[in-house]
């Protein structure tokens, strides 16, 4: 069956709570263009679906609530074509909280204070969702998986947030590919994630950093291209190992191409590095002085044909000098066989 709400046709709901609370499981939403000042629950599988997404619009005043609230249980939900808001003029909203698994958020608008989160670290996880094609513009993070596998986060747009565009927190097994993502604190991070593939985006501006991995495993980024990014430049790789950095255009960050601090057994190869304040660096404290070795820099790109190994600079911590003088042994690693030409990093891999 399909439900309607706002228009002016016999029987239309004026609220999308009060549809969604006497649809039956499997039934559609429809809505009207229109300004509805609400907060939907939704506890059973559903199609939520507005006339447009420019016209449609929630607008959700509640403080500190969620507009889109997906609870357990309620799974194989689709919610499109909505702009989402709240203009409460203090403290933080979230647009969709998903907890409950094989959901679709696709084609919506995001602004002001909210964002997309799938999961939280209380232990509630939700698995399988696709999250594509929305323009996110947010005061917080754009779009946040915590404890939560097998996602497709895919041709998002994502810009001017004040936080991370895409966030991975404890999330093994998720793809991120396609989207834009400009001018936001950071574009994609991941905290103690693994086996996830990262591909085909495109990042640029960060305030901070293009791509940041901290205690993550087993990560693929490739055909990616992160470019004029800032205070910490491109990649930034920390306390990782056995992470692959293949065939992606990383070039014009303010710091660094690709940084790896404390990390072992990672693979950056066939990248494009160019015109990065510094291209590559390495860093690692003693206990790790031989385990450091075990990083490898192949095959990349360094802005000009080198007919000789290609030098790495990088340090190893000793300690501090007083207060402020690091104490650091420089060392180099090598890119044995850099590349001679520059490849052409495809979007579509």
């Amino acid at each position: 069956d399909i439900l309607y709400v706002g228009g002016s046709g016999p029987g239309n709901y004026s609220k999308i709570q009060d549809a969604a609370d006497n649809a039956s499981a499997g039934d559609t939403v429809f809505v009207y263009s229109g300004t509805y000042y609400e907060c939907i629950n939704v506890t059973k599988t559903l199609r939520l679906l507005g006339e447009n997404e420019n016209t449609t619009i929630v607008n959700s005043t509640v403080f500190d609530n969620v507009s889109f609230f997906i609870l357990p249980g309620a799974d194989d939900v689709t919610i499109s074509r909505f702009t989402v808001i709240n203009d409460h003029i203090n403290g933080y909203s979230q647009a969709f909280f998903l907890a409950s698994n094989n959901n679709t958020i696709t084609h919506n608008i995001i602004i002001n204070r909210g964002d997309i989160n799938i999961g939280n670290d209380n232990g509630i996880t939700s698995n399988g969702n696709i999250i594509s094609n929305n323009t996110i513009s947010a005061w917080a993070d754009g779009i946040t998986l915590s404890e939560s596998t097998q996602n497709i986060i895919e041709n998002n747009y994502i810009s001017n947030n004040d936080s991370g565009a895409i966030c991975l927190d404890h999330s093994n097994n998720n793809t991120v590919t396609s989207n834009i993502l400009s001018k936001n604190l950071l574009g994609i991070s991941l905290f103690s994630s693994s086996f996830n593939s990262i591909t085909n985006n495109t990042i640029s501006e960060s305030e901070d950093t293009g791509l940041f991995i901290e205690n993550g495993a087993y990560n693929n980024i490739s055909h990616n291209t992160i470019t004029k990014n800032g205070d910490e430049g491109g990649v930034s790789i920390y306390e990782s190992t056995h992470n692959q950095i293949f065939r992606n255009q990383i070039d014009d960050n303010s710091n660094f191409g690709v940084l790896l601090e404390d990390c072992t057994k990672n693979k950056v190869f066939e990248n494009n590095l160019v015109k990065n304040k510094i291209n590559g660096r390495w860093i690692n404290d003693p206990s790790e002085l031989l385990a450091l070795w075990h990083n490898t820099w192949t095959d990349n790109y360094w802005g000009k044909p080198h007919s000789l190994p290609k030098p790495i600079l990088g340090f190893t911590y000793l300690g501090w000098f007083g207060y402020y003088v690091p104490l650091a042994i420089p060392y180099f690693q090598f890119d044995w066989s850099p590349a001679q030409t520059p490849f052409e990093i495809s979007t579509n891999q």
